[in-house]
């Protein structure tokens, strides 16, 4: 009855992310027009932060819309607590049954695949979301583990600014200078809240966004 009365073919307030909803505010297409730069670019770590609710998640939902084909994408959708959790983790969706390898094996496995990416010129896009829940120890091993085998990995670190003051750590100074793009993700502007309500009530009123939802199924790892 709600979505009768008001002429809607779908919630536009729900709380899960969805990518239709991206409103391009200045904050947030700049945001994008970065990650597509990273994309296109050579690999190394980008680091989008900004408060909870900003718009991060929905933000890589419409990016991953754009990877080309070609490109092998591996995303968390929590922090993991430890090295080994996260290999095994990025394994699994690079099509390896990890969990009966050791630490060295897992890292070897890693390192393999990686090559083989770069010996072809393939990229690989890892994404780990809530990034901030990583105890040091394991960021400074995941990056270890990842940047020094390919030229062609994008990692991408997503979290709130607790995840800056971490990479800024002295204790990260082996890896910053892999750092190679920031992204800070800032709440709507006044003059930008109305023209964001709008838009998602008509995303919302769109019969090609109810197709999308229909045949889209959203898988979080």
């Amino acid at each position: 009855m709600y979505l009768q009365r008001f002429g809607l073919r779908s919630l536009p307030f729900r709380l899960s992310p969805d990518s239709a909803f991206v409103f391009p505010s200045a904050s947030h297409a700049h945001a994008l027009e970065t990650l597509r730069t990273m994309l296109s670019g050579p690999g190394g770590v980008t680091l989008m932060t900004g408060p909870s609710g900003v718009g991060k998640t929905t933000l890589i939902d419409r990016l991953l819309l754009e990877v080309p084909s070609s490109t092998a994408v591996a995303r968390l959708n929590q922090g993991l607590p430890t090295a080994i959790a996260l290999l095994q983790g990025l394994l699994m969706q690079f099509g390896y049954a990890p969990f009966h390898l050791t630490r060295a094996e897992l890292g070897s496995a890693l390192h393999t695949f990686l090559a083989e990416r770069d010996r072809t010129a393939e990229p690989t896009l890892v994404i780990v979301d809530e990034a901030q829940r990583l105890d040091g120890q394991a960021l400074l091993e995941l990056l270890q583990a990842t940047n020094p085998y390919s030229s062609r990995l994008h990692l991408l670190l997503v979290g709130n600014g607790e995840l800056t003051d971490r990479m800024d750590a002295a204790a990260m100074s082996p890896v910053q200078a892999a750092i190679r793009l920031r992204i800070t993700l800032a709440p709507l502007r006044p003059d930008e809240v109305g023209r964001y309500l709008q838009h998602r009530l008509d995303t919302a009123r769109s019969e090609e966004h109810t197709s999308e939802l229909k045949s889209h199924s959203f898988i979080s790892y």
